[in-house]
């Protein structure tokens, strides 16, 4: 008869011989992918995201980065249930958040999923969403971040940009009938080479301890984390007690892919602040406009529009919409930043992404890529203010470069007949440096400190110093502004808005202050400034294989024009729909001599993406346009029809109001400050006037006391509303990303593993 002792022996031997008959492996994959981000709960809700679309998918990753968006701008699915049983995201990101209040001494900020997802990225409550990223506004440098787990900033303070160290999360898997699970025997890890301070096995990634060459478990169901040093390779293998004779063996080394953004408003994400303005709940300003399918405008004086939240007569600061970075508008619901987020979760996560941006809202391959740029709002006592108006290009050698600064003349220069150079350089000329930038300042309205120490010389003066590490992709959007395009919608809406005013000498100047900021310019101008792209855009090419040294010219992925104006049967029609926040916006419809009409703005963009292709194709750029068409039927006029109660603030194309004399009445409409989720899916991907006013509330310089009543016939509001309109939304940018992303996956990935371009 067997003893109780041998029968336990026998059912011991009994289940290690059918547990390996079973097939192990063992899994990897990098943690927080996407460096930009400091902190784990930020990177923890784009991986739900990932992983919940994908799910829902059955596997596929198609317009991934529009299926994550739908998710992260959705409270039904922030409160659906999270990977913790009982446990929806929400109460599952607020856990994650209080916990970094606990060991990172991070403040804790309650998420309110009305803001949108990217307003948790702060770290004080109107404080700026850079906090949680590595993006220094005040420096403009990517230097000094340090992350959460270690792998940023604990050599020295340029680990982002140039990484040191990877962390990588371990698990051991074992084959089912159904697919693979977690195993949960017992396991020894070890690295087959020479041990190495500072580097190895950690239990969790914000272990702070001294890491491990070896380490056993008792249950290699939970996760193991290895930190490794960054372009090193290391040969793990795994025991298991159970079965001596088993084993596993891996080699783990990270690729590190390096996406450089530069470019335009469409490319920084202009009109989607990471935090909204706070507008007042109970005060506003006048007049409200009456909604129209004209462009007769009609102000309603006995009505008032939302303003953004007060001390007495004066807006606090505290109240302004938060940007990556204001003075350029960048945001990290742009295309790029979105498109490189999804690429960091892409195939085996065998690799991490560094991104790092310099796109800036107004940008020409002028003024922003080769010579300083005036910015969206003035800082003009920054401690880098030198730095807050360099070109692109220096700021991406600055990053990428170790090298103290040195600057050269770019080879090539202007034509003579571009509008860059008559209106800057050749000014620059015969009035002298000194002479000429008070002169050009008080012309063009710019920030005080424009441009810096930078200077304007026929040759664009630039950074130069050979680069630390190669670019492996770079995603360019540039040409809109160097035609005039954003001018050109603002003559669209501003001639017609005020065509019939009872004012002509009030309206004369309003047209003429406003046009002066915005820069309208008419039909024929645009046109004439295609001519200007050739010699701009040869000049690109030589700096991104001179300057950037790319020899490989696929890998710069340039994006079209998405079409704002086209529905689904034609073009926005006439009117002010979603643009009665002023007197001074409404379209018109009809033909006439440089009469800019929705339809004819459409005409412009297909004038400028086929010429952008035409470009890409001599240079051998990757094109990318399949967003384009997707954008039609989601135009700045289009709304679901009908009004339900799910959907009628999402998609009400009224500005708030309410009676001037009832200050505690509702507002119609819709509740502002309660209804207005700028961030939840609509049937426009596109930011309409009113839409650029409540959510961003502009001002070039400083905030501003309460305007006079019916101040300039509505230009108080029209310059309010300049902070992104015309643009897309995040959820537009979302659908530019999918395209960025299908294109970007052939070129840095094979059969799901990154493929940098040293390779």
């Amino acid at each position: 008869m067997y003893s109780r002792t041998s029968i336990g022996f026998l059912f011991l031997l009994l289940s290690a011989t059918i547990s390996w008959s079973a097939e192990l492996r063992l899994g990897w994959e990098v943690v927080q992918p996407f460096r930009f981000f400091r902190f784990h709960s930020d990177a923890h809700i784009h991986e739900w995201a990932f992983a919940d679309a994908v799910n829902a998918s059955g596997g596929s990753t198609e317009d991934i980065v529009s299926k994550m968006e739908s998710r992260l701008n959705s409270t039904a699915w922030w409160t659906g249930l999270s990977e913790i049983a009982g446990m929806t995201r929400l109460e599952r990101f607020r856990q994650l958040r209080r916990e970094e209040l606990n060991e990172l001494k991070r403040p804790y900020i309650e998420f309110d999923p009305r803001l949108g997802w990217a307003s948790m990225l702060r770290n004080e409550a109107r404080g700026s969403p850079a906090g949680g990223t590595c993006w220094d506004p005040d420096r403009k440098t990517y230097k000094g971040c340090v992350s959460d787990i270690g792998q940023i900033g604990e050599v020295n303070n340029d680990d982002y940009v140039m990484p040191k160290r990877h962390t990588v999360q371990l698990r051991i898997e074992e084959k089912t009938t159904n697919g693979w699970r977690p195993y949960a025997g017992a396991c020894r890890y070890a690295i087959r080479k020479t041990a190495e301070a500072g580097y190895g096995f950690v239990p969790s990634p914000l272990y702070r301890g001294p890491e491990s060459w070896a380490i056993s478990s008792p249950n290699c169901e939970v996760p193991l984390f290895l930190r490794t040093r960054f372009g090193t390779s290391y040969p793990i293998e795994v025991t298991f007690p159970a079965a001596p004779e088993q084993a596993l063996t891996e080699e783990i080394s990270v690729t590190d892919l390096l996406v450089v953004g530069i470019g335009d408003s469409f490319a920084s994400g202009e009109g989607n602040p990471e935090l909204p303005a706070v507008l007042d709940k109970r005060r506003g300003t006048s007049p409200y406009v009456r909604l129209s399918g004209t462009s007769d405008n009609v102000p309603d004086g006995q009505s008032i529009i939302p303003t953004r939240e007060r001390n007495s007569d004066y807006i606090t600061s505290n109240s302004r919409a938060q940007w990556l970075d204001d003075q350029c508008h960048r945001s990290i619901y742009s295309a790029q930043a979105r498109a490189a987020i999804a690429l960091s979760l892409e195939g085996q996560r065998h690799h991490a992404i560094t991104f790092v941006s310099y796109a800036c809202s107004g940008a020409e391959i002028t003024d922003g890529i080769f010579w300083p740029q005036d910015h969206r709002e003035c800082t003009d006592n920054s401690p880098a203010r030198e730095r807050l108006h360099q070109p692109q290009i220096s700021g991406v050698i600055e990053a990428l470069s170790a090298s103290a600064a040195r600057y050269s003349q770019f080879s090539l220069g202007l034509e003579s007949e571009d509008l860059y150079y008559k209106r800057y350089i050749k000014r620059m000329e015969v009035l002298g440096a000194t002479a000429g930038l008070p002169a050009l300042r008080k012309t063009n309205y710019t920030c005080a400190s424009w441009p810096g120490r930078s200077e304007i010389r026929r040759n664009a003066v630039l950074r130069t110093a050979g680069l630390n590490r190669p670019i492996d992709l770079m995603l360019v959007s540039i040409g809109g502004n160097d035609i005039g395009f954003g001018p050109l919608v603002s003559k669209a809406v501003i001639n017609s808005g005020v065509a019939s005013a009872s004012l002509p000498i009030i309206t004369e100047r309003a047209i003429r202050k406003y046009q002066q900021e915005a820069g309208a310019i008419t039909l024929d101008e645009a046109n004439a400034r295609m001519d200007f792209l050739d010699r701009r855009f040869l000049m690109l090419n030589t700096a991104i294989i001179k300057k950037f040294e790319m020899s490989t010219p696929s890998r710069v992925v340039i994006t079209a024009y998405p079409r704002l104006t086209k529905t689904q049967n034609g073009f926005c029609g006439p009117g002010n729909r979603g643009m009665n926040v002023s007197t001074f916006f409404a379209t018109v419809e009809g033909e006439g001599p440089n009469r800019v009409t929705p339809k004819s703005a459409d005409g412009i963009v297909a004038a400028l993406n086929g010429k952008i292709r035409s470009i890409a194709e001599r240079y051998g750029w990757s094109y990318v346009e399949e967003h384009v068409s997707k954008f039609v039927g989601h135009s700045f006029c289009d709304s679901y029809s009908g009004v339900t109660s799910t959907n009628r603030f999402i998609e009400s194309m009224d500005i708030p109001h309410r009676g001037r004399a009832a200050p505690n009445s509702p507002w119609l409409a819709f509740e502002p400050t309660k209804d207005f989720y700028p961030y939840e899916s609509r049937k426009r991907w596109v930011r309409t006037f009113n839409d650029a006013y409540l959510l961003s509330f502009y001002f070039k310089g400083s905030t501003a006391g309460a305007p006079a009543v019916d101040d300039d016939i509505g230009i108080y509001q029209a310059q309010r509303a300049l902070g992104g309109p015309m643009h897309p939304s995040a959820e537009g940018h979302a659908h530019m990303a999918d395209a960025i992303v299908e294109r970007a996956r052939k070129l840095l990935f094979i059969s799901g593993l990154a493929a940098p371009l040293s390779e």
